[in-house]
């Protein structure tokens, strides 16, 4: 019974989006103003959008910001359109800057981000109990913070039996936070393979240090979630070696497909994992990978921890349940609106 209007961040080829039989209009901010090659340039013009382009938005009841950046445009909007905002988002832009090292300035731009979008969003959901504990602690107006965890469809299942254990499926982007290095370098010695889903800018690093050191892996490089559905059931088994995440899709995915996940024991992987139940995690240390994956290709309850991962994603991050909670989610900001 909603309609949207979706506001994006491309150009009049989002218009193509097979939305017909849904009640969407989609409005791309390229479509309305000029596209420069320069960021800077296309920070300061988002600035403008909401005052020239204010009547297409004349009658909503609720704006729903779905990442952080970007989200001084909602927040125009909000002070435009006299409507209560709900901002959602994945992960902590200004953690993940500091894990990052990234420079000082970028870090604190992301600080007085967060800090003012959380001050004046009417809601403010994170994804993850560790960005929810964190973000009561570093940000003083945090009474409108909320926990939304992301969801999974149902991936259609093949034996458990029939699955590829000469294979290991790992899905992320060739960067530093994945830690590919370490990955690679842990599971040398053993007869497998390792897929990776994913591009980056360590492609050509991993790629060498994987042939120098004789271990097969095969870079798949990006692909559609609708194609990256099809493949996590052809693996029984599935890592990540992340130093740090939010609450990250791919494993609730890989779960959700019946895959035995092993897992860096950071506490953002702690909150979906009971060790040796529904999946496996490992110390982020020498030798502890390789130790872990070595006692998993013996073990004989591989098959029960499957089934436990798929308990854990229909229990806990179904489609069904988060739609329900988003529409608990409008109607009370619509209704806290409209009793002001």
């Amino acid at each position: 019974g909603y309609e949207f209007i979706f506001l994006t961040y491309g150009d009049s080829s989002d218009l193509k989006c097979n939305l017909k039989n849904l009640k969407v209009d989609i409005i791309p901010i390229y479509d309305h103003i000029k596209y420069s090659k320069y960021k800077i340039i296309n920070i300061i013009k988002s600035f403008f959008f909401p005052f020239l382009n204010r009547k297409n938005f004349q009658d909503i009841d609720l704006i729903k910001q779905n990442q952080l950046l970007g989200s001084w445009l909602a927040i125009i909007f909000k002070f435009l359109l006299k409507v209560p905002l709900f901002t959602r988002t994945g992960y902590d832009m200004y953690v993940f800057s500091e894990k990052e090292n990234k420079s000082p300035l970028i870090r604190n731009l992301y600080l007085q981000l967060t800090k003012i979008t959380i001050s004046l969003s009417d809601s403010y959901s994170v994804s993850n109990n560790t960005d929810f504990e964190t973000s009561k602690n570093n940000y003083p107006t945090n009474e409108n913070l909320v926990l939304r965890p992301n969801w999974v469809l149902p991936i259609e299942q093949t034996d458990f039996k029939n699955r590829k254990l000469s294979k290991v499926l790992c899905v992320g982007r060739l960067e530093y936070q994945k830690n590919f290095s370490y990955l690679i370098r842990e599971l040398l010695g053993f007869d497998i393979e390792v897929d990776i889903v994913g591009k980056g800018g360590d492609f050509d690093k991993l790629k060498r240090f994987s042939q120098e050191n004789n271990i097969k892996v095969n870079f798949l490089g990006n692909m559609s979630n609708q194609n990256l559905l099809k493949l996590y059931p052809k693996y029984q088994i599935f890592i990540s070696a992340s130093l740090f995440e939010g609450h990250p899709k791919t494993v609730l995915e890989a779960m959700s497909a019946g895959c035995v996940v092993v897992l860096s024991k950071i506490s953002n992987h702690e909150e979906l994992i009971n060790d040796q139940e529904n999946g496996f995690l490992f110390e982020l240390k020498e030798n502890s990978l390789s130790k872990t994956f070595s006692n998993i290709i013996k073990s004989t309850k591989l098959e029960v921890i499957s089934n436990n991962a798929i308990k854990t994603t229909k229990e806990n991050f179904g489609l069904n349940k988060a739609v329900e909670q988003e529409h608990l989610d409008y109607q009370e900001l619509v209704i806290y609106k409209e009793s002001r």
